[in-house]
């Protein structure tokens, strides 16, 4: 086991002494390097890098879990440099057919910044806790089942990212800042609570600072805000996607936004926010707001129940810039709050029912507030999250999309629907990371969009392309299959 040291001990496992089927088993302080060629690992245990040293991860290293309290704990540095072809996988033991959980990794302290690259944490119930430190996530898939991403003190840059969080505790936070500073982009985000009167977050931060963009956001609970903000010093949250209580069976109430003392320097501009619940939908929930910049989002607040939705709820009078927003299917648009001048109420913002993308002919094209930077082709601004903004990092840039392609959900370990609006006839195959071909079809476009499901068979885990052409032009998106 090339490079890993314990205790300042070379260590050294003899093949009969290892758990059948693992290269290696490694527990307490380590530093140095973890190889392919010796890896799976079995985690027995433990471990520690402490202050001062490193731990490097190689490619396509895995690392087995051994327990519900074995943890990753980082003094020192700790770099998990996983590819595309080959990424780094923590993941909990197999005990008959159930996965054991563990604790997760716990950086404290740390003065060298950490570094995750294609890394994929599952079945953690504490997946990445950090305190005063500095972490740069890219590429990754989270699975936590009591919390995702805890921050205090910290902080973290988050691209191209997939966190997953479904948990029975009464509150669930996508991410959970305390003081920090979070940088998130091109990242999905799936929350959900199923706890007694439960509580979810995409994302929750007290103090500090939020940049998030080019996101997408489910939540699911019984109490759900998407962003949930209190003495915050600034943010900037633009072009996201929020899907909120969708299943109206189980949200009670809903919040687009919730804020709460936070200062004069949050940005929040086109966004999309779909909310819905049983008793009450509030686009904005401000308490003691000292001015926010509120423009080019769309709002959709549905009320199954016989509760009340408001666009804007503001208990103190406290907007510093609301304008250019369009609320939609809200039972009182504005309370408290006053509305914006050139806001559209009341008009359906003609939006795609699977990706949340603006509709030809839809009123917000082109009629965002026109101080705003333009779009792309020069025009006016359009309310809500703009379409060609998904063109995410994860997608091969030399490869323009001239057609509106979705692959949802994305990762995903079962079924994946991808969708083209097209009434023409649909070529689509999937290939690996070498080239080759995995799967592929021919369709037709029925009623102006081609759907289709695809279910992998025999395939591992790991990154894929799914390549659609029609008559109107050619897409490519990755897919991030997780078994």
């Amino acid at each position: 086991m090339k490079h890993l040291f314990r205790s300042g001990f070379l260590i050294v496992m003899l093949g009969f002494c290892l758990p059948r089927g693992f290269a290696g088993v490694i527990s307490g302080t380590i530093s140095g390097s973890l190889s392919v060629a010796d890896s799976p690992f079995f985690v027995d245990g433990d471990i520690t890098v402490p202050s001062g040293m490193r731990l490097t991860i190689d490619p396509g290293v895995s690392l087995v879990m051994g327990g519900s309290g074995t943890r990753i704990n980082i003094d020192g540095e700790l770099k998990s440099l996983g590819t595309a072809e080959n990424p780094v996988v923590f993941h909990g033991a197999v005990v008959g057919c159930d996965t054991l959980p563990w604790d997760g990794i716990r950086f404290v302290n740390c003065t060298t910044p950490e570094e995750l690259n294609f890394t994929y944490i599952l079945n953690a119930n504490n997946p990445i806790y950090s305190q005063s430190s500095s972490l740069s996530l890219s590429n990754c898939a989270i699975f936590g089942k009591i919390s995702c991403i805890s921050l205090e003190s910290s902080t973290i840059n988050i691209d191209s990212t997939y966190l997953d969080l479904r948990t029975n505790q009464i509150q669930a936070n996508g991410i959970d800042a305390r003081f920090s500073k979070v940088i998130a982009r091109h990242d999905t985000m799936y929350i959900s609570a199923s706890g007694i009167d439960q509580q979810a977050n995409g994302i929750k931060a007290i103090g500090g600072f939020v940049n998030c963009n080019n996101s997408r956001i489910t939540v699911q609970a019984q109490n759900i805000n998407g962003l949930w903000f209190s003495q915050l010093d600034s943010a900037r949250i633009a072009f996201n996607i929020f899907r909120l209580g969708l299943d109206a069976r189980r949200a009670s109430n809903c919040n687009g936004i919730y804020m709460t003392m936070v200062g004069s320097t949050i940005r929040i501009y086109n966004n999309t926010f779909a909310m819905s619940s049983l008793f009450g939908s509030n686009g904005v929930y401000t308490i003691d707001n000292r001015g926010s910049d509120i423009r080019n989002n769309i709002f959709i607040g549905q009320v199954a129940g016989s509760g009340i939705g408001n666009g804007a709820y503001d208990r103190r009078l406290s907007f510093a810039n609301w304008d250019y927003n369009l609320l939609y299917h809200f039972s009182m648009n504005y309370t408290n709050a006053p509305s914006g001048q050139h806001d559209l109420t009341g008009l359906d913002p003609m939006l795609d029912p699977v990706t949340l993308i603006p509709c030809l002919g839809s009123p917000v094209i082109n009629a965002g507030d026109p101080t705003l930077p333009h779009d792309p082709d020069n025009s006016t601004a359009d309310m809500g999250a703009v379409p060609y903004i998904f063109s995410s990092v994860r997608d091969n840039p030399a490869i323009p999309s001239a057609i509106g392609l979705t692959a949802y959900p994305n990762p995903f370990n079962g079924n994946i629907r991808f969708t083209v609006p097209t009434s023409g006839k649909v070529e689509w195959r999937v290939v690996d990371r070498l080239g080759r071909t995995v799967s592929s079809g021919i369709g037709t476009g029925i009623g102006g969009e081609f759907s289709t499901q695809w279910h992998p068979q025999g395939l591992s885990s790991g990154w894929y392309n799914l390549e659609i052409k029609t008559e109107k032009g050619f897409a490519r998106r990755t897919l991030c299959y997780l078994r």
